[in-house]
């Protein structure tokens, strides 16, 4: 795998390293905030519970308050060797009473201008009888908190510094797997999708995952495979139409050379041409229908009209290939009373015109087809059936894909370019109808489409 700056491994591994650094950066800081501003408390608390406790095991020991001066300036001199004294810390004890019976304030001779900090009161107990017998409030000097507050933050900090460092190398670690993993189906995608470009060609990726990115991948390859049919089969129309424009050009060609040289008469020989030149006519329709579908411009010219009249005048137009291929056309079900339907004719008899040539193409001699149209829940239903081998499972689901065709082997030289009922299914879903196939267990195929109609209740 390549590794650049601009690439989104690069880009993602940044990203992770950037939330690392972030958080570890914000996370610092809210600590160091929180210890600033409660830490100072949190030692005067300290310090009172244990003055409290020192007090009441003297308390205890004499029987009430005698040496009461003694204990506070055994606890001021160990006080002493932490640098905790009378300039930085004051003490006031109450009996039970409420009565103050001793305050360091009275001692201090010269008064400075220190901000104290008073911590919680805690009660004094006897604990011979667990009864409280007073109270002591300590005050601790402000800059002396903050002076050793700081310093313990700075040690906590530092330690938590070296397990974020320690943290930070292992989600750098993990990041750049994470990191890796999470590129590498993009990246894979990216240069199978410059094969398409360069080359025109690609082969399908591998599926690591099922997340949003392994059906990402997932959707790649159905469109991977989805190309390379389209690709053959595009071929394959290219070849087949070549063929399709150069057999009536050549057959042109050649009854233009028998009119010049008198083997065939006038007539015969334009009545030909036309025959030709309308074969001609109908591959440029459909190379016309494709562009203008596949570029979105196409637009439709509808007006309201008489499906039953339409289907009448296309079964007059085809009745005469029909009895020539020893085949009937008879229409079933073509009711004068079903409402008119909005839609651009032409497009609509191409739709009905292409049913009834597939259905002559692939019946058998002396068959049927049926073509009817009812009314069922606001749709008008059309359906073109053949009486010939029903299409075969395989084929039924593709059916209607842009160049797919059967081949039939007792019909190899069917003529088609595989487009007539991808056409018509894309006719019809631009009225907002749809088309589906129904075939029976041997024979039998049935084309039906569907329009919305609106019906007006008085």
């Amino acid at each position: 795998m390549r590794f650049s700056i601009k690439s989104i491994y690069f880009q993602v591994l940044i990203s992770f390293i950037l939330i690392i650094f972030f958080t570890l950066a914000i996370s610092t800081i809210i600590e160091y905030h929180t210890y600033s501003s409660q830490l100072p408390i949190l030692f005067t608390e300290i310090r009172t519970k244990t003055i409290a406790q020192n007090l009441s095991s003297a308390y205890t020991r004499d029987n009430g308050w005698d040496n009461l001066d003694l204990e506070i300036q055994r606890i001021s001199n160990l006080d002493s060797l932490n640098t905790l004294d009378e300039s930085t810390q004051r003490i006031i004890v109450r009996d039970s009473d409420g009565k103050t019976i001793y305050n360091s304030f009275l001692n201090i001779i010269r008064i400075e201008n220190i901000v104290l900090v008073e911590g919680e009161s805690q009660f004094i107990i006897d604990f011979k009888t667990s009864k409280a017998v007073g109270i002591v409030t300590v005050y601790i000097s402000q800059d002396y908190l903050l002076k050793h507050a700081h310093a313990y933050i700075i040690e906590l900090l530092k330690s938590g510094i070296y397990k974020g460092l320690i943290t930070a190398g292992i989600a750098f670690i993990l990041s750049l797997l994470f990191s890796r993993r999470i590129t590498r189906p993009v990246i894979r995608l990216t240069e199978a999708a410059q094969s398409i470009d360069v080359g025109g060609e690609s082969n399908k990726i591998s599926i690591t995952s099922s997340d949003e990115l392994g059906r990402l991948s997932s959707a790649f390859n159905s469109m991977i495979t989805s190309l390379n049919s389209q690709r053959k089969l595009r071929k394959k129309l290219l070849t087949d139409v070549s063929h399709q424009i150069n057999t009536p050009l050549n057959a042109i060609r050649l009854e233009a050379r028998g009119l010049s040289d008198g083997l065939v008469s006038a007539e015969e020989a334009s009545h030909f041409i036309i025959a030709e030149v309308d074969s001609l006519r109908n591959i440029i329709y459909d190379l016309d229908w494709l562009a203008e579908t596949d570029s979105g411009v196409y637009t439709l010219n509808k007006v309201e009209y008489q499906l039953t009249r339409l289907i009448d005048e296309e079964v007059r137009r085809w009745v005469h290939k029909a009895e020539a291929q020893k085949l009937k056309l008879i229409i079933t079900e073509n009711s004068d009373k079903l409402p008119p339907v909005l839609i651009d004719v032409i497009r609509i008899s191409t739709v009905i015109g292409n049913l009834i040539d597939n259905a002559m193409k692939y019946s058998t001699e002396g068959g049927q087809i049926n073509i009817g149209c009812s009314l069922d829940n606001y749709q008008l239903i059309v359906s073109v059936c053949d009486d010939g081998p029903a299409i075969a499972p395989e084929h039924r689901s593709h059916i209607f894909e842009r160049f797919y065709r059967i081949k039939k082997s007792d019909k190899p030289d069917i003529p088609g370019r595989g487009l007539g009922l991808s056409i018509v299914k894309q006719i019809v879903e631009l009225h907002k109808g749809r088309i589906w196939l129904e075939c029976g267990e041997e024979k039998g195929n049935c084309f039906f489409f569907s329009l919305p109609v609106k019906i007006l209740i008085s």
